[in-house]
């Protein structure tokens, strides 16, 4: 009830007691039901003429008293009126001030007066007031004298009463809402225990499930929206607290403090005697731009004194949960249900509608699938609305188009006025992907008026303003919940902008799938996997869409939901860069990142026991084994995160991490006891993390920890790998000295020889040069080694530093590995063995570079000598500027090339004297800025500062801010082409950022999250050097396309293929390199030169490719010099005798052809003789029969013994004999049993039938329909093989094209063979498609389905770096 205040109503009016009159005239002319009444409030006795009503006549008198009531003045107004207007019969006496009446003697005598003239006198005071004022009908009285609120009026347009009629009839479907261990099935219910929690309490639910209508419905029950005037009032007096409804999308165009403030002064609320009840709808809509503004306010809010609660509503994997971490409580968070099937029914039948409710009984049978996905209100309702015309095949992404549909069959006439091409419907829709692609690339769910207008207006740019208006406003009308003259606008529900943005979305998909990377789509996981992926399976379905229905497939091999193939886990997953990027977040953001469910972070920041079963699971059911080891590889990424959250300060994590690794390690101990090796494998190569977690977390002491070690510690060497033992010695130290410095002198003198041994590996790493300068640990080393008897190389080394006495036997040992050493190759110095930093600390000890003379130019000189001068200014021996110059000039006579590359290594170094203490800022900054500009060949500075970080170097994110362009510049001039290293440059610059900007650090976190997703395996993927060559080699056959074309597509196909080079073994990408160039040295001679140039200059051939090549030049009479100069890049090593014969054969080519004259042969019969006459070549050789003649003609002729041996070229084994055999048995196949044998024979692959032709196939398939009829055996056969996703599955496998060609020649894309192919097909479809089209001669569909394959794959092999760089070229 309202409450007058009489006091703020004589501020309110300037002329209360004119005022006063007013207010009364007001009332006593509703009392009268008359509204044309003339006042006079100076005549005598009454303030107007007398009224009459039902029978009897009314006049009223008013009167303001200030402090108290003067009944004189009543009595002479009263002694007027009876003797002025005899006719009177009731005089109403309004008055404001608190009387006692029942005292008054005057009061008393003026009622028997009137009585006595037949007149009733109604004395109305204050309580009148508070009656009459409260009334529905008069709160307009109210609000206009008193400034009350207009709180009712705000309610009723809140919950009008279309919308309050929807919310308390039988068709509001209650839903059910799950809160810790509770559940809340209807809304009275939910409300008492909301009001009951804490501050703040937070509704959440997928797209669809009733967010918004929940919140009305809450919103009239705490307004008392659904209840009489009265008992409304009486509800909010009761309460003592009002509801305030705000949709947070329109925080877009207004800060939340803005928009409650413009509702509270629109209806003049008013809170002296209330508190709030915020109902905030639609976090997820608030753009992340704003959302930690908008969260910081609400908190705010939450903390005013007038607020009595704060309820918000969420979808369950928006981004914007991040933000609730620290102001919601656990048991706050209010889950929406999934519908289920009772749900549904009660739907229905609740609205009555026998009809539907009949079809709904039917279409459980005919269509269960989409009945299943019938899971939220939204759908219901669609599913409702759209019933008329739903059928056997309708999915739910129909019931959006047929309810676009049934929205613009209501207003056909409005529709059909528009000026737009016919159908109008289609331009209608057009529109509306237009307006949701600009909504969602702004990250908004509001569009502003201008922003809408100018859309329709460019894209129909000869309509006029009158026209482009018309379209404007049936488009709002029909779609948007706004009126015409709001200025910001949002549909009517998200997931209508959502579909519409998916149908825009789909259209730039079929122009190049590339496009959904530079969407950067795969970061919103709950709209690409829920919707969009969905949706674009059901498009490529209804309209045989092969392509795009293949890709399809891919999308779900390579994202790991393909059942018939696993996948490469995403290209961040198990990333210690992609930990490092979150766990330095501070800490606000970092649980806004752990909690954002659209990033799909379990299994990486958050790994947990539900999480390891499930892998544990996966294991046993699979019976190929995988590398590295799923299993084995969660556990070593849960141990190391686990001193990575410690380091960032993430304590609480953690220590969560510490429990789940306990409980995990208990489960598969309990449940998966033969998958115990592969924990334990992974507790093996993570001695580090287990140590760390023993010494740190759990506090163990270090002195039982090193005699564990040296009790429990396993000698045995595993090939020339490290020791158990030696890894736990030196995880031990790391720790050790990083963490428990001051306890180190005290265990030295524990030390056993083994354990100093171990520790002289640990000292002479560069980064732990600095602990060998220590003067008290070097002085307790020393005194150690003293008494050390043992003649290990690392003891001798130690022992030689501190310059103390060596036998001439120790001298001898060390001096032998100072040239072993020197004679490393650069890959295995610094590769396979590590052994860099021990050839470094030898060329110190000896003063001397520790290479031989054939390496003295590579930077393994470089690095010893950056090694030995920054261990002399750890000794205060030469200035950091002396290093300086002493490492330009050492740099300015390196020979570089990509084989030899020690950026890593110069990097690491550099960072440690850049961290030293003793520089300042300036020294610092100038270091930075010469290596940046002279160092390039060896300094990465993304790396460089990403040490410096690590290092804790002082006013590190200054030195950040400083050379921002430079680092981003190092990523971008030194891209590499593995996808793993192009997925960690993002964590690394979200991990830069982390000081002072996190937003540009998420973002980068996101970019890196987008770009990891769908790539090319780094494992065992030959989708690109296998499948697409294979398919280029079609083109080219075939000429399917232009020759240009032809070219351009093979030149796009060597970059994939150098892109994805470092991915796997180099090799193994050669050999695909040497099939390349024999293809276009059949097609395209120019092309396969220029090619192989450039693979020449990228050291990307190998052997075989040089000799097909020098081969194919010989053989079409290519200049003499030009091949010999190619012989010269045939690897040789350690006198290769593969690569002599290699040579050798194409000398004896030219010496035999007769393109070359007698002088060019003389000049290369030298070579020829210095190659066979030397006898380099002791292996026997397999050549051609006719080449070796060559050779043995040749050494006839010029009188050299022969000392080639050739290996005769064994006989074929006829290997279709089997295949002859069953097609034999099959042509004189006549009944359906002997077929269905036959089939059983040739399923069984232990009869090792093969059918190698294309005849067979043929044949096969033919009588396979004369006896069945249709090609089921073939489909079931190929079915069992796992084809078209498997090619290689049976030895049949690569043959399944020819039939499966024929099939589709014969039927076309029936349902039954495109549900063969959705069913089992994924990752060998595209290849199995084009060659079975190609088989069957179908050009037009084998040129579509390559040029999408190709596409594909250049999206699997780039990035989205690669699409932006495009796009604005």
């Amino acid at each position: 009830m309202i409450e007058l205040d009489w006091a703020k109503f004589e501020i309110l009016n300037k002329k209360y007691a004119n005022a006063f009159e007013t207010l009364c005239l007001h009332l006593f002319s509703r009392y009268v039901h008359t509204e044309c009444i003339g006042a006079d409030f100076n005549q005598a006795g009454l303030e107007t003429e007398p009224v009459k009503y039902k029978g009897k006549f009314y006049g009223f008198q008013s009167k303001y008293f200030s402090p108290s009531m003067d009944y004189k003045q009543i009595e002479h107004s009263v002694q007027l009126a009876l003797t002025s207007y005899p006719d009177l019969d009731v005089i109403k006496i309004f008055y404001n001030c608190n009387a006692r009446l029942s005292a008054s003697s005057t009061k008393q005598e003026l009622d028997k007066k009137a009585k006595n003239r037949g007149v009733k006198l109604e004395w109305l005071g204050r309580s009148y007031f508070e009656v009459a004022l409260n009334k529905k009908e008069n709160l307009d009285l109210c609000q206009l004298f008193f400034g009350a609120g207009r709180e009712l009026e705000y309610f009723a347009d809140i919950i009008d009463n279309e919308k309050r009629a929807f919310l308390t009839s039988t068709n509001y479907l209650e839903l059910n809402v799950a809160c810790a261990e509770k559940r809340l099935n209807n809304s009275e219910q939910l409300v008492e225990e909301l009001l009951e929690n804490s501050e703040i309490s937070v509704i959440r639910g997928l797209p669809g499930t009733g967010k918004s209508v929940l919140l009305d419905k809450i919103f009239m029950i705490l307004s008392g929206s659904n209840l009489k005037f009265y008992d409304q009032i009486a509800a909010i007096s009761k309460n003592k607290s009002i509801p305030i409804l705000i949709k947070l999308k329109y925080c877009s165009a207004c800060p939340l403090e803005q928009l409650i403030i413009t509702k509270k002064t629109e209806y003049k609320l008013n809170f002296d005697n209330y508190s709030i009840i915020y109902l905030l709808d639609g976090l997820d809509e608030v753009s992340s731009e704003i959302a930690e503004q908008t969260i910081s306010y609400i908190k705010e809010l939450a903390k005013q004194k007038n607020t009595k609660k704060i309820i918000l509503s969420i979808r369950k994997m928006s981004s914007n949960n991040m933000y609730l971490h620290d102001c919601v409580n656990e048991n706050a968070f209010y889950e929406i249900q999934e519908l289920d099937e009772k749900n549904i029914v009660s739907f229905f039948e609740d609205r009555g509608e026998k009809d539907k409710i009949e079809k709904l009984k039917s279409l459980k049978i005919t269509n269960k699938k989409l009945f299943d996905e019938i899971k939220d209100i939204l759908l219901v309702n669609l599913f409702y609305d759209s019933m008329n015309y739903v059928s056997n095949g309708t999915t739910i992404y129909d019931l959006f188009w047929l309810k676009d549909h049934y929205w613009n069959s209501k207003r056909k006439d409005k529709l059909i006025a528009l000026n737009l091409p016919e159908p109008q419907s289609d331009e209608i829709l057009e529109i509306n992907k237009q307006i949701a692609y600009h909504m969602h690339s702004d990250k908004t769910v509001i569009i502003a008026k201008k922003n809408f207008r100018n859309i329709v207006s460019k894209m129909y740019p000869q309509l006029s303003y009158k026209d482009v208006n018309a379209v404007c406003n049936y488009i709002l009308e029909t779609y948007f919940e706004n009126r015409i003259e709001d200025e910001f606008y949002s549909y009517q529900h998200r997931r209508y902008q959502e579909y519409f943005y998916t149908l825009s979305l789909y259209d730039l998909y079929k122009y190049n799938v590339g496009n959904l990377r530079k969407e950067q789509i795969f970061t919103n996981y709950e709209l690409f996997d829920e919707f969009v992926l969905p949706y674009f399976e059901d498009r490529s379905d209804k309209e045989k869409q092969l392509p795009f229905s293949i890709e399809v497939r891919l999308f779900k091999t390579y994202m790991g939901k393909n059942p018939l193939w696993g996948a490469d886990e995403p290209g961040y997953k198990y990333l210690r860069e992609f930990s490092y990027a979150v766990a330095a977040q501070e800490e606000e953001a970092f649980y806004r990142i752990i909690q954002d469910e659209n990033l799909s972070l379990k299994g990486n920041v958050l790994i947990d026991v539900s999480y390891i079963k499930s892998i544990a699971e996966c294991e046993r059911k699979s019976k190929i084994g995988r590398i590295p080891d799923p299993l084995e590889e969660v556990f070593r990424f849960l141990l190391c995160n686990i001193e990575i959250y410690w380091r960032c300060n993430k304590r609480e994590m953690a220590l969560k991490a510490v429990q789940e690794l306990q409980q995990s390690i208990q489960c598969i101990k309990d449940e998966y006891p033969e998958l115990m090796e592969k924990v334990n494998n992974a507790f093996f190569e993570e001695k580090r993390a287990q140590l760390f977690i023993e010494l740190i977390i759990f506090e163990k002491n270090t002195k039982e920890i090193l005699e564990d070690i040296n009790k429990n510690g396993i000698r045995e060497r595993v090939v020339s790998g490290e020791t158990e033992y030696e890894k736990l010695c030196s995880a031990f130290f790391e720790i050790l000295f990083q963490y428990k410095y001051e306890e180190v002198l005290v265990l030295l003198e524990l030390f056993t020889d083994e354990n100093i041994e171990c520790l002289c590996a640990f000292l002479i790493q560069v980064q732990n040069l600095r602990y060998l300068k220590d003067r008290k640990i070097s002085e307790k080393l020393e005194k150690c080694l003293r008494r050390c008897s043992e003649k290990t190389k690392g003891i001798l080394m130690l022992k030689k530093y501190f310059d103390l006495e060596l036998t001439a036997e120790e001298e001898g040992i060390l001096e032998n590995e100072f040239e072993r050493l020197s004679a490393e190759r650069w890959v295995d110095l610094f590769g396979f063995k590590k052994e860099h930093n021990k050839a470094a600390f030898l060329s110190m000890l000896y003063n001397r570079n520790c290479v031989s003379e054939q390496y003295k130019y590579d930077t393994r000189v470089l690095h010893q000598n950056l090694y030995c001068n920054y261990a002399k200014m750890l000794d205060g021996e030469i200035s950091y500027t002396r290093l300086m110059t002493t490492f330009f000039s050492d740099y300015n006579n390196t020979i570089f090339n990509r084989f030899t590359n020690i950026t890593y290594e110069a990097t690491n170094i550099f960072a440690l004297i850049i961290s030293e203490k003793r520089l300042v800022y300036v020294e610092r900054q100038k270091l930075l800025e010469m290596l940046e500009q002279k160092a390039k060949n060896v300094i990465h500075l993304g790396l460089l500062f990403k040490q410096l970080k690590n290092e804790e170097t002082e006013e590190c994110d200054k030195l950040i801010r400083r050379f921002l362009p430079d680092i981003n510049q190092s990523y971008k001039g030194q891209e590499s082409f593995d996808i793993t290293e192009n997925v960690k440059k993002y964590f690394e610059l979200a991990y830069l950022y982390t000081g002072f900007d996190s937003e540009k650090s998420i973002e980068y976190i996101r970019k890196g999250l987008n770009s990891g997703v769908i790539r090319h395996g780094w494992r065992k993927d030959g989708i690109v050097d296998t499948f697409l060559l294979d398919a280029l080699k079609i083109m080219w056959n075939k000429y399917y396309f232009e020759r240009n074309e032809l070219q351009i597509f093979t030149q796009k196909y060597l970059q994939m293929i150098l892109a994805i080079n470092q991915i796997t073994d180099e090799n193994y990408r050669c050999s695909v390199i040497k099939e390349l160039i024999e293809m276009l040295l059949e097609n395209d001679l120019e092309l396969a030169k220029e090619m192989m140039e450039n693979i020449i200059s990228n050291n990307l051939h190998i052997n075989e490719t040089l000799l097909q090549y020098c081969i194919a030049l010989v053989k079409i009479g290519e200049p003499v010099n030009e091949i010999i100069l190619l012989l010269d890049y045939f690897d040789i090593e350690n006198y290769n005798e593969e690569s002599i014969s290699m040579k050798l054969q194409v000398l004896l080519m030219i010496y035999k052809s007769e393109w070359y004259d007698r002088k060019e042969k003389e000049e290369i019969k030298d070579k020829i003789k210095y190659y066979a006459e030397k006898g380099w070549i002791s292996m026997p050789v397999r050549w051609s029969e006719e080449l070796f003649q060559i050779y043995l003609n040749f050494c006839k002729n010029e009188n050299i013994e022969t000392h080639l041996r050739n290996i005769t070229q064994e006989h074929k084994v006829d290997k279709d004999l089997e295949e002859n055999k069953f097609c034999k048995k099959i042509a004189r196949c006549k009944t359906k049993r002997y077929l269905q044998k036959l089939f059983d024979e040739l399923m069984n692959y232990r009869n090792h039938i093969i059918i190698r032709s294309g005849d067979a196939w043929d044949m096969i398939i033919d009588k396979v329909y004369e006896i069945d009829g249709n090609a089921d055996k073939i489909l079931i056969y190929m079915e069992a093989c796992k084809f078209p996703h498997d090619i290689y599955y049976t030895s049949n496998s690569s043959y399944f094209y020819m039939p499966l060609g024929r099939i589709i020649e014969r039927e076309g894309l029936t349902t039954k063979v495109w549900n063969h192919l959705k069913k089992n097909g994924g990752y060998g479809d595209f290849i199995s498609l084009i060659k079975a089209y190609d088989y069957i001669n179908n050009k037009k569909m084998c040129k579509r389905l390559f040029i999408r394959f190709f596409q594909y794959c250049e999206f699997l092999v780039y990035d989205e770096a690669h699409y932006e760089i495009n796009t604005e070229q």
